[in-house]
């Protein structure tokens, strides 16, 4: 864990413009790539399918173009933005509303320690003995988008903490981008007013790298793909997970568990990022 002030050689230059910029920062990681052009990628915490698909499309794209992902570690496209990173070996920033010893959320602290062990970052503006209060979560945000040349919008609710991102970007001056969603889906309803109100409609990354002219397509590694360790108390329920999807109880049947004992294991998989539900009871590997 290292401190930063305004004052450090590592602090971000383009956060330093923004209105109340964090004057400390608690840092965790790769401090090289405060130094690399970020993109804010953020949405609802309760994403849909397509929310989760269409997130991982455009992060693998923006990765292309050696852009660093930066969101709020939450649940939901948050995290499925980081782990899209990991997962291709790209970048990552993790802003956190809490410091960085109680992770918050709880849940997300296996995201934590993948994000710093694989070269990515988390910051925080709170000291070690800070306590965590929900003021923090929309606090957060300016961060986010502060340390970004833009962000971009992937399924959000209305009057969510992804739309208040999203007016925190554009205050500071900045171009938001929005994947659109059905008139269906309660949680593109942010994403289409937001859209109506002047913010970017996008249906490729190439929507967004054209409104930047330093930034130019880079040699990718083909097929990486990078696989996290599989902890062994999980592994029982991994090996029998695989690109065909599979349901949850026959999972449990194979691997002699209970449902509860098989939905446990499944449940630290999914927030590992190796594995996703797909429709009903099955799940496929990531």
């Amino acid at each position: 864990m290292q401190f930063l002030t305004m004052n450090s050689e590592l602090y971000p230059e383009i956060l330093k413009n923004i209105k109340r910029p964090p004057k400390k920062l608690w840092v965790d990681g790769d401090t090289s790539i405060l130094k690399k052009n970020c993109i804010a990628v953020v949405g609802s915490r309760h994403c849909t399918e397509y929310g989760e698909k269409w997130c991982e499309k455009f992060v693998k794209g923006l990765m292309e173009y050696d852009l660093v992902i930066v969101s709020g570690m939450a649940i939901g496209i948050d995290s499925v933005a980081h782990n899209t990173a990991l997962k291709y070996g790209g970048k990552t920033i993790a802003v956190l509303p809490s410091n960085l010893k109680d992770v918050y959320p709880s849940e997300n602290k296996r995201l934590y320690n993948n994000i710093k062990n694989r070269g990515g970052l988390i910051i925080s503006e709170y000291s070690p003995d800070d306590i965590f209060e929900k003021k923090n979560l929309l606090k957060r945000n300016r961060i986010v988008s502060g340390m970004s040349i833009c962000t971009l919008v992937i399924e959000a609710a209305f009057r969510s903490g992804t739309s208040v991102t999203a007016k925190m970007t554009s205050h500071q001056g900045k171009k938001v981008f929005c994947v659109p969603g059905s008139l269906d889906n309660s949680k593109s309803l942010g994403t289409n007013i937001m859209i109506k109100k002047g913010a970017n409609l996008v249906t490729s990354v190439k929507d967004i790298v054209s409104h930047y002219d330093f930034l130019t397509k880079c040699e990718v590694k083909k097929n990486v793909c990078v696989d996290m360790e599989v902890e062994e108390e999980y592994a029982d329920v991994y090996k029998l997970i695989s690109d065909a999807p599979i349901d949850i109880n026959l999972i449990a049947r194979m691997a002699k568990l209970n449902v509860s004992e098989a939905i446990t294991k499944i449940t630290m998989l999914e927030i590992d990022g190796k594995i996703k539900r797909v429709g009903g009871n099955k799940v496929v590997r990531l």
